[in-house]
């Protein structure tokens, strides 16, 4: 490290494990629901920022309910992690910097509802109600744009 910070290539490495780790985290949320539910659901797989939880579960043996807390348990255990980080780490801290990607990467883009293979897409299609899961996604949406907007008042 220099005297100006991290380099680009330190910053990059960084990015690209905690990326991985975030989506391993996010994909634990899904494990950790369906495993408490009852059904049989195996280790998450992981890689290069994608992952999957594969289970085994009659759609009959869980409640709409039950099916929309496995949906968003993924992006929910990821931005617990991130605020965690937001709130636990220093202001000149690059885990600061790992706490905005890990809202924009593990978070947000799981909560629109509207692309097929997000957990929201899942959730709706196990009768969770799309004006819900619009109020979720611009809920999450407002919290990190509030979290960035007071990074860069900081910085002023």
């Amino acid at each position: 490290m220099n005297k100006k910070g991290l380099s680009f290539a330190e910053v990059a490495l960084f990015t690209f494990i905690f990326l991985n780790i975030m989506t391993l985290v996010h994909e634990l949320g899904h494990f950790i629901t369906l495993r408490l539910f009852g059904c049989d659901a195996a280790m998450p797989v992981v890689w290069f920022y994608f992952g999957a939880t594969p289970f085994e579960c009659d759609s009959a043996q869980l409640s709409p309910l039950q099916w929309w807390i496995v949906a968003y348990a993924g992006a929910l255990s990821a931005g617990i992690v991130s605020y965690l980080l937001w709130t636990r780490m220093g202001k000149d801290s690059i885990w600061r910097l790992a706490a905005i990607v890990g809202f924009l990467y593990g978070v947000l883009p799981n909560l629109v509802w509207q692309i097929q293979g997000t957990d929201a897409y899942f959730a709706v299609s196990m009768g969770f109600p799309p004006a819900w899961a619009t109020f979720v996604m611009i809920a999450a949406m407002a919290f990190v744009s509030y979290l960035i907007y007071k990074e860069v008042a900081e910085l002023e």
